[in-house]
C-alpha cells in the first residue's frame, strides 16, 4: 500500500475535505492507496462530515475526530506513512504562517503532497521534500507518477527540528530580557 497521512488540525481551513478528494481521486486510478486521517476537531459538526465523507472509503481510516490524539501517536503515524498531506485553504490567517506538520514530516523524512504555497515549496526544495501541486485541480496522473518515480529527501533537512531551534529561541528570550532592564 501507499499510505498518504493529513495529521493535526482537523478543520475545514486545514484542508482535510480537499486532502479526502485527492485520496479518493488517486485511490480511484491507483487502488494501493490508502489514507490515514489522524488528529483533533474542534467543532463536532465538522466531525461528522469528515465521517460521512469517509464513510463509503474503506480504504481511509480515521482516529481522533472529537478526541485529542496524543503527540507520540501522530509521530508514530507519520513514521508510519509513505507521504504526508499539506492542504491547507489560501486565506489570510495562512499568510506568512508555516504549519507545524511541515516542520513534523520534514524532521521524519516523509515525503509530503504539498498545496502550492511559495513559502512552504521554498523551505521543501532543497531537501526535494515534496510533490507540490494544485488541490483544486490535481493532476492525479502526474501526481501518480511522481509518487512512483521521485526521488525525496536527497540532503538532510536542516533546522526543522525543536533541538535546533530551541538555542535560537532562548537566545532571543535572554536579549529581550536584557534589554527591559
Amino acid at each position: 500500500k501507499i499510505r498518504l497521512l493529513f495529521s493535526g488540525t482537523l478543520a475545514e481551513s486545514t484542508g482535510i475535505f480537499e486532502s479526502i478528494q485527492l485520496a479518493k481521486a488517486l485511490h480511484q486510478k491507483e487502488p494501493t492507496i490508502a489514507l490515514v486521517i489522524v488528529g483533533y476537531c474542534s467543532l463536532a459538526n465538522t466531525s461528522e462530515q469528515i465521517k460521512e465523507a469517509i464513510e463509503a472509503s474503506s480504504f481511509i481510516s480515521f482516529v481522533g475526530g472529537n478526541e485529542l490524539v496524543p503527540h507520540n501517536q501522530i509521530m508514530q503515524a507519520i513514521a508510519e506513512a509513505d507521504f504526508g498531506l499539506i492542504s491547507y485553504r489560501l486565506a489570510p490567517h495562512v499568510e506568512n504562517s508555516i504549519p507545524t506538520k511541515l516542520y513534523e514530516y520534514l524532521g521524519c523524512q516523509l515525503p509530503i503532497l504539498l498545496q502550492d504555497y511559495p513559502q512552504w515549496t521554498e523551505i521543501c526544495k532543497p531537501y526535494q521534500a515534496a510533490i507540490v501541486l494544485n488541490y483544486s485541480m490535481p493532476d492525479i496522473d502526474l501526481i501518480l507518477q511522481q509518487i512512483k518515480n521521485s526521488k525525496f529527501y536527497t540532503r538532510l533537512p536542516e533546522n526543522v527540528t525543536w533541538a535546533t531551534e530551541e538555542p535560537k529561541l532562548l537566545k532571543v528570550i535572554a536579549n529581550l530580557l536584557k534589554d527591559s532592564k
